[in-house]
């Protein structure tokens, strides 16, 4: 168990580095980008990330820990959506 955990953690600590180059190197609008129709793009893979570190994880752990259930989190519904005067590096800032 102790592996996983050390293997999540250093994942983890690299994620911030990671998107802080992408910032760096990339322009909003390519951020923006979809890879595909229906696919997301970057900006909206960081949006979940910090709808899951704010709103996911820590009502998630307080349920497992008082032994109660949680509902499911469903990001059409309950995500924060991208808007246009969404800033890359303020997102990352914010993560």
């Amino acid at each position: 168990m102790s592996n996983i955990l050390n293997n999540v953690q250093a994942v983890l600590n690299t994620t911030i580095g990671r998107w802080e180059q992408l910032t760096d190197n990339f322009s909003d609008e390519m951020l923006r980008r979809r890879p595909q129709e229906g696919e997301w793009c970057a900006l909206e893979c960081l949006l979940h990330l910090i709808d899951v570190e704010k709103h996911i994880f820590p009502v998630r752990v307080i349920a497992m820990l008082e032994g109660n259930e949680f509902e499911s989190f469903d990001h059409a519904t309950h995500g924060t959506p991208m808007t246009d005067d969404m800033n890359a590096k303020a997102l990352v800032r914010e993560y």
